[in-house]
């Protein structure tokens, strides 16, 4: 899987992909992490999504 780190102005946020998958030519599937988040910033992130 792949890992990236991102540093931030007080923590370094952790991008881990948990699992990826092809099911055909142009449909793409994956499931990410994304950690440590502060207080609504998930809320954020969801909305944006």
């Amino acid at each position: 899987m792949v890992r990236e780190e991102i540093t931030g102005s007080t923590q370094t946020l952790e991008w881990k992909c948990v699992e990826s998958r092809v099911d055909s030519k142009r449909l793409y599937y994956g499931r990410f992490i994304l950690s440590p988040l502060r207080k609504g910033q998930a809320d954020t992130v969801g909305i944006a999504l």
